[in-house]
């Protein structure tokens, strides 16, 4: 949207709202104090097409905010994350050097927050500005310290404007429902999390609504708890330009986007909508130009996602999804492609420094494509050599949560394939699971859909099978489901090859391009220099990670932890 004409003029004040200002001619944009209850008066007497924009400031939400109409709701800046270190530096002020990743560019006098993921949850930083960038070193006076002792693992960020928080009583500080009108849009804040709070972002279904888009935006977790986002059932978005960070290493409930689309019953029997099949760009969910750090499942594909994660950078961030087994549907279809995929091999043994990162990427359901991605080898002293990619038929193992996982004498699976597995989908809907139905609990199985593997360059990832060690036992009828390798076999349920026919949708998404008006630049933050996406993208590119190399004491182990790392949240 357009700011048209210099002459504004205030309308009125009441009951919560503050000043509003009026364009001599378009939609209304409205200058919030950054209060929950004031945005939300805001909204309740907003039209379609406006703009609320919040101030520089921190701003503590104790109630959620309900987003029902297609308008913006802008911050002005959020930060980012620009880079990340793998060299020991000590906590302290004065002058700090960090080697950084190849190609990290950022102007002198530039503002950064540079701290320490930590195995537990401590929020230790860094605040001071830059002194000089030269090849892969980068020297900051530090001004501002809240750690102590040493540390190897960094992440560095321009400094925010605008941020909203969990206060006491908030679940979901924004509840955003799709419009029928347009795009809701959300660009420009950083959005934390306090102890004991809910999901950040709530994404809700309207039917014929239109996309919800949410870009430029740091969501950054300083305490465990629930999702990020949480998308209920629209199974259509954007997200782009993004970061997404816990302050320390999330090994448990570390989801940032959560896709349980349970309401949606009819998209799992739905055919594919994977490339340019999605002739409008409205049927899948799109991820891209996002970066995420330090989380063990940062996503769930969940009952009946079809999501799109592309161009991002996944930092010790594994993506995690859900099959029939502990979800009421599984994930439909997924398409992961030229993404990042990044571990660091800091050398100890003992589990201090190197982070116990268990996959990139783990996928229990549905179908796919995984392409043209950057891999890089999980393996260390500390924690072991862990396989980069991880298809999974946990209905084997959760068999008494898996009401698809019995034949009609309630006995275990036995029999290829189990309903809606891996390497499932819709082709012609004739499907039938292992006993002959083409139903299970009334839900369609699936036909044979196999997922296809191709064009990935770095590490060449290690593909395991699994189920999740919870053995289905023999029961009174003596049988006992067969080795999760029976059910997922390359060759049939994914194809190391390129998909026939496939072509990836447009990049960027259509509705990027669209949008008239980026997020307001705050004279708070004149002095940071926000690095662009396209140009950290090339920056991660570039990286050679330090110790990425296969270490020599492979199998020889400081404890007993590498076989027992945290499995991804249920």
């Amino acid at each position: 949207m357009k700011r048209i004409g210099t002459l504004l003029f205030t309308l009125f004040a009441l009951d919560g709202l503050s000043d509003i200002s009026v364009p001599l001619s378009g939609a209304t944009i409205y200058q919030s104090d950054g209060s929950a209850a004031n945005v939300q008066a805001l909204h309740n007497a907003a039209l379609d097409g406006d703009t609320i924009i919040l101030p520089p400031g921190t701003f503590m939400w104790s109630r959620p905010v309900t987003i029902s109409k297609a308008i913006k709701i802008q911050g002005e800046g959020s930060g980012r994350i620009v880079g990340w270190s793998r060299s020991s530096q000590t906590f302290g002020t004065g002058a700090k050097t960090f080697v950084v990743q190849n190609g990290f560019t950022a102007a002198t006098g530039t503002n950064l927050r540079i701290w320490r993921i930590a195995t537990n949850k401590e929020t230790s930083y860094m605040l001071g500005t830059v002194t000089s960038v030269s090849g892969t070193s980068l020297t900051v006076n530090v001004t501002s310290n809240t750690g102590n002792g040493s540390a190897s693992l960094w992440l560095i960020a321009t400094e925010l404007s605008t941020r909203v928080s969990h206060g006491a009583g908030a679940n979901s500080l924004l509840s955003l429902c799709e419009s029928t009108a347009g795009d809701v849009e959300v660009s420009g804040i950083q959005f934390t999390t306090a102890t004991g709070t809910g999901t950040i972002v709530a994404l809700n279904y309207t039917a014929s609504g239109r996309p919800i888009l949410i870009h430029d935006c740091w969501f950054y977790q300083t305490a465990e708890g629930s999702d990020i986002i949480r998308d209920l059932d629209t199974n259509r978005g954007v997200i782009w330009n993004c970061s997404f960070a816990w302050s320390f290493w999330a090994q448990s409930n570390s989801q940032a986007l959560h896709f349980p689309l349970n309401k949606r019953t009819e998209v799992w029997s739905s055919p594919s909508t994977m490339g340019m099949a999605d002739s409008t760009g409205a049927n899948n969910f799109y991820v891209e130009d996002c970066d995420f750090h330090g989380g063990v499942g940062v996503s769930d594909f969940d009952s009946n996602s079809k999501v799109v994660w592309r161009h991002n950078i996944n930092d010790h961030a594994g993506l995690a999804s859900h099959g029939y087994d502990t979800s009421a549907y599984g994930t439909r279809h997924w398409e992961i492609y030229d993404n990042q995929f990044l571990f660091a091999n800091l050398g100890d043994c003992d589990g201090s420094k190197t982070l116990s990162l268990i996959n990139h990427m783990l996928l229990r359901g549905g179908t796919g494509v995984i392409a043209n991605n950057y891999i890089e080898d999980i393996t260390s002293c500390a924690w072991g050599n862990k396989p980069e990619i991880q298809f999974g038929v946990w209905c084997l193992g959760r068999w008494s949560q898996s009401p698809g996982a019995y034949d009609a004498d309630d006995n275990c699976i036995a029999h290829y394939p189990a309903p809606r597995q891996f390497g499932f989908g819709r082709v012609t809907g004739s499907g039938v699971d292992g006993q002959g139905h083409a139903t299970s609990n009334g839900v369609y199985v699936g036909d044979s859909e196999p997922a296809y593997i191709w064009g990935n360059t770095g590490f060449q990832p290690a593909i395991s099978v699994t189920t999740d060690g919870q053995a289905c036992v023999a029961n009174q009828y003596g049988h006992v489901p067969d080795s999760p390798t029976d059910y997922i076999q390359a060759g049939r349920d994914y194809i190391m090859g390129v998909k026939p026919g496939y072509v990836k949708f447009i990049y960027p998404h259509p509705l990027r391009t669209v949008l008239t008006q980026s997020p307001p630049t705050s004279t708070a933050t004149s002095n940071t220099t926000v690095v662009a996406v396209n140009k950290l993208q090339k920056h991660w590119k570039k990286t050679k990670m330090i110790g990425s190399k296969k270490t020599t004491t492979k199998g020889k182990l400081g404890h007993n932890a590498a076989e027992n790392s945290p499995e991804p949240h249920e």
